[in-house]
Order: structure tokens, then C-alpha cells, then sequence
């Protein structure tokens, strides 16, 4: 609180009485951050709805760390969720989801923001995207190993050594791609 009143160029007494205590703070912001977010058109189907959602949204919240993981925890309580909520539990009702539309809606979306919340967590901790690939790449095979399985994985941890920003906007992507491939499996077509 004395951080944002000193940007704001006032004291925190005034923040505490005109916005409230700092919860109330971290909802103001995640109600901007989540009124920024897209809600993509009704008319699409089911997973091209999510793949606007999630992709688009990665862009959003990656300008402001720490806001996936209060989602994930805090969406559902944030009033401009209630818009995007609504839309996509009725296009999962509406595709054939039905009762289990909710799970699926929940499922995806916090999947991804996960994500998301791994990579501001790498920030914030000052990790490089890449560290961990660097690390894993070093190490000596086990005594067994399978040299298709080693040798992919290498292959894999230098491209992303070579290149972490793309790498990570490629996982997310993956990911998302695999989380409603996931829910397409048990959804509609069952």
C-alpha cells in the first residue's frame, strides 16, 4: 500500500479510506486487468472461443505479473469475469458439454493461467526462461537411458535455450492446443 501511495503521489491513510484495505486494492486492479481481456464472439465454435480466449489473453496478463495466479484463485469474485464466465459456460452448454460445462470452462481456464503464473514466477524470482532447459541440458544421461528419448529431449532444450521467448509462447500454445483437445475428447463428440 505505501508503494501504490507513493506512486500516487498521496498518503496510504487516503488509499485505505477512498479504495479500502489492500485486498480491495488487488481487485480494483484485477477488475482492469480482466476488463482488458478479450471476449471473443458468441457465434464461434467451442475451441476456436477458447483458442481467442487463452492466446489473446496470455498477451494481456503477461503485462501484469502476478494477475494470473490471483485469477486462478480470486476469477470467479472479479466482476468482468462474470461476462466472460457466462459466454464460455454457455458455448460448452450449447456444444454439448452440459452439466460437466463448468469443469471444462475451469479446466482450460486454469490451465493456461498456470501457465502463465509459472512464467511471472520465473520473472519475478529472476530466473531467465531458459535456466532450467541449460540445467536439464548439462546433466549426464542415467546409466539407461533410451538415446531417442535423450536425444529428443536435447534436441527440444536447445531450442529453447536458443530462443526462451518463442519457446514459451510456443508451449503456451501447445498447451492450450492439448487442454481442449483434452476436453474435446471427454465433451460432445463422446
Amino acid at each position: 500500500m505505501r508503494q501504490v501511495a507513493e506512486a500516487l503521489q498521496t498518503w496510504p491513510n487516503n488509499l485505505y479510506h477512498h479504495v479500502g484495505d489492500r485486498d480491495a486494492v488487488v481487485r480494483g486492479v484485477l477488475e482492469r486487468v480482466v476488463s482488458q481481456l478479450p471476449i471473443p464472439p458468441a457465434q464461434l465454435d467451442w475451441q476456436d472461443w477458447f483458442r481467442l480466449l487463452l492466446l489473446d489473453g496470455r498477451d494481456v496478463l503477461g503485462r501484469y505479473r502476478g494477475a494470473a495466479m490471483r485469477l486462478c484463485r480470486d476469477g470467479p469474485s472479479i466482476p468482468s469475469a462474470v461476462a466472460i464466465i457466462d459466454r464460455g459456460v454457455g458455448i460448452l452448454v450449447r456444444a454439448g458439454f452440459g452439466d460437466d460445462a463448468p469443469r471444462v470452462y475451469s479446466a482450460l481456464l486454469n490451465g493456461a493461467l498456470l501457465l502463465v503464473s509459472l512464467e511471472d514466477e520465473r520473472v519475478k524470482n529472476g530466473q531467465a526462461a531458459h535456466q532450467a532447459a541449460t540445467r536439464l541440458r548439462a546433466m549426464p544421461p542415467p546409466a539407461d537411458a533410451d538415446p531417442d528419448g535423450w536425444d529428443a529431449m536435447h534436441r527440444y532444450l536447445t531450442q529453447r535455450i536458443a530462443d526462451p521467448r518463442s519457446a514459451q509462447a510456443d508451449t503456451y500454445r501447445y498447451t492450450v492446443e492439448i487442454l481442449i483437445a483434452g476436453a474435446a475428447s471427454r465433451g460432445p463428440s463422446r
